[in-house]
């Protein structure tokens, strides 16, 4: 059984660290020696939820994950890990689509808490 956390008043990027670790994500340290290889994850840390990690990692397989924590506080345990294998006319889409929104300019910092 997982134990309950109190999360601090300010989220500092060593928590996501923690929460991606936790919830047994690659680091891509080491994929960052290849230039072609896009690979990032959306690591979405909701208030009262179970946390959600979901990570295209542009070769065509989509993989997501989700844990049993409270919300707010610890991880918790995982309690549903699936990967799909995606065809690449798709990845290839969603990657345009991607560019089209700007998604690469989004600041990755927000000052003050996020919005649940």
């Amino acid at each position: 059984m997982s134990q309950i956390q109190t999360p601090s008043p300010k989220t500092s990027p060593r928590d996501g660290t923690r929460r991606i670790r936790a919830m047994h994500q690659p680091s891509f340290l080491a994929a960052a020696k290849y230039k072609s290889l896009v690979a990032f994850r959306f690591l979405w840390l909701r208030s009262f939820e179970d946390p959600i990690a979901i990570r295209p990692d542009g070769t065509a397989t989509l993989t997501g994950k989700k844990a049993d924590g409270p919300g707010g506080g610890c991880t918790g345990a995982i309690r549903w890990n699936k990967s799909f294998d995606i065809p690449n006319p798709q990845v290839r889409q969603f990657m345009t689509h991607l560019q089209k929104a700007g998604f690469w300019l989004i600041a990755t910092r927000q000052s003050g808490p996020g919005n649940d």
